[in-house]
């Protein structure tokens, strides 16, 4: 339950309904705070705005689905939280295996002349 009871309730309502006001005040609201934080882990702005960008897409496509009882604020630390433990390392692994896939191509190319 939440320990703020009725608050923002009519913004989560929305929300889950889909309206684009109630989505653009939970960016503007927390997009700083929570791009401030990935940054604080991530130690690189363009991952920190990847991680931020994914946590409000992740927000509306699943909006129907979230549970908004321990409020807004923690459902985003939490879909933050997620993909900086688990979701980012393992994207930064394939653009690392990628590179040395185009890397080792690039040498073999370059040998044969």
């Amino acid at each position: 339950m939440n320990q703020y009871p009725d608050f923002d309730q009519k913004l989560y309502d929305d929300l889950r309904r889909g309206k684009e006001y109630a989505f653009a005040a939970v960016f503007d609201r927390y997009h700083r705070l929570l791009y401030t934080i990935a940054y604080r882990f991530l130690k690189s702005e363009e991952e920190a705005e990847d991680a931020v960008q994914y946590l409000f897409m992740k927000l509306w496509e699943q909006r129907e689905t979230f549970s908004f009882e321990s409020g807004i604020r923690s459902l985003l630390f939490t879909i933050l939280k997620n993909y900086i433990l688990y979701l980012q390392p393992i994207i930064t692994q394939y653009f690392i295996d990628n590179k040395s896939e185009i890397w080792l191509l690039f040498l073999i190319a370059h040998s044969k002349r």
